[in-house]
């Protein structure tokens, strides 16, 4: 596969970049009207899809196996790190926390 046809960025950058609209989590949190929550929580799930259409035809490179990525966004609140630890390219653990809460996973 050419080179040309991946971004210049890796898995890992991309899997944090879910987060840029964050802020509507943060907002779905005070709420206390459970279908207010849900359309900010939904409008959350599809804001990846923002940027899709720019990057149609591409893909990140695979991370090294031990390579990590930490992202402090103290604009947005929040702090990403993740690590590949296994050959298996689909996978990789990661943390973020964000005002107080910390979330711990297997992505995607």
């Amino acid at each position: 596969m050419p080179v040309a046809l991946n971004e210049p960025l890796n898995m890992l950058q991309r899997m944090c970049e879910e987060l840029e609209y964050s802020e509507l989590l943060d907002k779905a949190s005070e709420l206390s009207d459970p279908y207010e929550r849900m359309v900010y929580v939904a409008a959350f799930a599809v804001s990846s899809y923002g940027s899709s259409y720019f990057r149609a035809g591409s893909k990140p490179f695979n991370p090294l196996l031990g390579e990590t990525y930490e992202c402090i966004r103290e604009d947005k609140g929040f702090r990403f790190i993740s690590e590949q630890v296994s050959r298996d390219s689909d996978w990789f653990p990661a943390v973020t926390s964000s005002s107080g809460r910390t979330w711990a996973g297997r992505l995607p």
